[in-house]
Order: structure tokens, then C-alpha cells, then sequence
């Protein structure tokens, strides 16, 4: 595939073609006219501003909600204890703006992060808070016009909890109405020697979803409001294609009000066994009413490669 450029009258029109074996000319796929080019059009920066985090930023998010910090990005480092949050202006993109408080949160990296119907910013899940520490099930809510940022009641987990559950790297999507859901995730991978022997089941898929419920600043499932109260079930986890939630599930919500997620079929770090990553389309749920319906899984008719990058 290839991409051409054309800048001129128009901000920019971009081609998208694609020769294939055995075809003598270029096929163009995509023609796209966008609007008058502004007076700068080139890339902006490097800004200092990185130097003052102190490590890597993790997360990042625009702000869209009215107030004084609309139009700003909110900023995570990777281990948000004391210290880790700012917000970022674009009118002085020198300098980042700190938390004003001195509090201390549970590890941001690593988690699911989507706006509400509120423009406030529902963050699920994370990383552990230390090498051998406690799997991630925390979750918070940043309220920008505000600048504030709120621990919430623990994200719901399916009985019986085992010992290595966690909600690393889950998916969060808002739905139409407004509210935020959590899928999948994972227990956190990375445990040294010094932490002990592997408890039973050192891998654990999050395979299950929730919704939460910012007036009570708690995730709800299938008893909302109850202390038994435990996720949505997730995919069905059955042979042939054993189809479950892990780690960042790929969610799109369709005109139809049906959630469709495709499932990471195979993956691994070795380029020598394993030469790229397999999706295919795996399952849809109905949330356009509530509670929702149940996972249909679609068979694999196709599949999509996503080759490694190589050095």
C-alpha cells in the first residue's frame, strides 16, 4: 500500500493505493479533500515539559469539558503515586501544570481510560503499586473543571476471586447513554524472583465486563446495588476457538447498539516461533437496552495478520 501527499489549495488530499501481483496499474481506494490549510501546518515542539515529569507519561487525554482547563491534556506517568499527574496547555506549551494536591493514588499504567456523557474521565484498572504487590482492581474518576481526581469503590470481580486476578490493560468503550464499561484485562505479568513462588494460576484472563455508576462511584453488573454483585460474564471460552476477554479486547459499538469485539488470537514476544499477532471476528452483545444481551460468538470466516516490526 501506498500514501501520497499533495498539499496546495486544499489542506491536504490524500491517496490511498495498492498494487497486487498480476495487476498492471494502481487501484485507488480512498480519495480524501480536507479544508483550507491554515498559515502553519508544520509540526510544533520539540517543548521542555517532559523533563519536568521526572519519568514516562503512560497516559494522556484532551479535555473537552467547559471549564477553565478546557482545551488542555491530561497527563499520567506511568506510576502515579505523589507527584505523577499534570495537565498540559497548548497556549503555553512550555510548562505542565502539577496536581495541587499531595495525595497518593494506585498505579495508573496500564489502565482503561474513556470521557463520560459528563466529560469526566473514568479511569478502570492499572498496575501493581509495587513488584509483589496486590493485583490491580482499583479504579478513579478525574473531574477536570474541577481538578480533581477521585478514588472509587474497587471494580467488581467474578467469585471465586483467584489469586492472581486482575484488571490489567482493560478495554473501556462509552456507551450511547453516556455511561463508561470496563472489559477484560488481565492479571499484571511482571513478577520478579523476590516475590515467592507463583501462586496457583499465575496468569488469570479477566473475562468478564461492567458498567460504572458514577453517582455511587462504583462498577456494577448483573445485581447492581448488592453485595453479591458480580460482572457480566464475558465470551464463552469454549473449544474450538476457546474465545475469552484478555488484555485489551477490541471493541467498536455499531449503529445498532450491538458491542462487536474482535479477539487476539495468537500473540507472543518470540519473532522466531511467532511471527505477528491473528484477530478474527469473534462475538457481539446488544447493549442498546439493559441489562444487556449475551455474547454471540460469529465463527472465524476470516482473519486479519498484523506482522512484527522488525529492527
Amino acid at each position: 500500500m501506498e500514501r501520497t501527499r499533495k498539499e496546495g489549495k486544499e489542506c491536504r488530499i490524500d491517496v490511498l493505493s495498492f498494487n497486487t501481483a498480476g495487476r498492471s496499474s494502481a487501484v485507488v481506494a480512498a480519495l480524501l479533500l480536507l479544508a483550507p490549510c491554515p498559515a502553519q501546518t508544520a509540526w510544533e515542539g520539540p517543548y521542555t515539559w517532559f523533563s519536568q515529569t521526572g519519568n514516562e507519561i503512560e497516559h494522556a487525554a484532551l479535555i473537552g469539558k467547559a471549564g477553565p482547563h478546557q482545551g488542555k491534556v491530561f497527563l499520567v506517568r506511568g506510576h502515579a503515586w505523589s507527584g505523577g499527574i499534570w495537565q498540559w496547555d497548548p497556549g503555553a506549551p512550555d510548562g505542565v501544570e502539577a496536581y495541587p494536591y499531595d495525595n497518593y493514588f494506585d498505579n495508573f499504567a496500564c489502565a482503561g481510560h474513556s470521557w463520560d456523557k459528563d466529560g469526566d474521565l473514568i479511569l478502570s484498572g492499572g498496575d501493581k503499586n509495587t513488584s509483589c504487590g496486590l493485583e490491580p482492581w482499583w479504579s478513579h474518576v478525574y473531574k477536570p473543571d474541577e481538578w480533581l481526581v477521585m478514588t472509587t469503590t474497587p471494580m467488581r470481580t467474578p467469585p471465586p476471586v483467584l489469586a492472581r486476578f486482575g484488571y490489567y490493560y482493560p478495554t473501556t468503550l462509552t456507551l450511547p447513554d453516556g455511561r463508561v464499561i470496563s472489559l477484560g484485562g488481565s492479571s499484571a505479568p511482571w513478577r520478579p524472583i523476590q516475590c515467592g513462588a507463583e501462586p496457583p494460576n499465575s496468569y488469570v484472563a479477566a473475562n468478564c465486563w461492567q458498567v460504572f455508576n458514577k453517582a455511587a462511584l462504583r462498577w456494577e453488573g448483573q445485581n447492581p446495588g448488592l453485595s453479591h454483585d458480580q460482572p457480566f460474564l464475558g465470551l464463552p471460552n469454549v473449544p474450538p476457538n476457546n474465545l475469552k476477554f484478555d488484555i485489551y479486547p477490541r471493541v467498536g459499538l455499531q449503529s445498532t447498539g450491538d458491542l462487536f469485539v474482535s479477539y487476539q488470537m495468537y500473540a507472543g514476544w518470540d519473532p522466531s516461533t511467532n511471527p505477528g499477532r491473528y484477530y478474527s471476528a469473534s462475538a457481539s452483545a446488544n447493549v442498546a437496552s439493559w441489562p444487556p444481551s449475551a455474547w454471540t460468538p460469529h465463527p472465524p470466516s476470516c482473519s486479519s495478520h498484523i506482522p512484527r516490526a522488525t529492527p
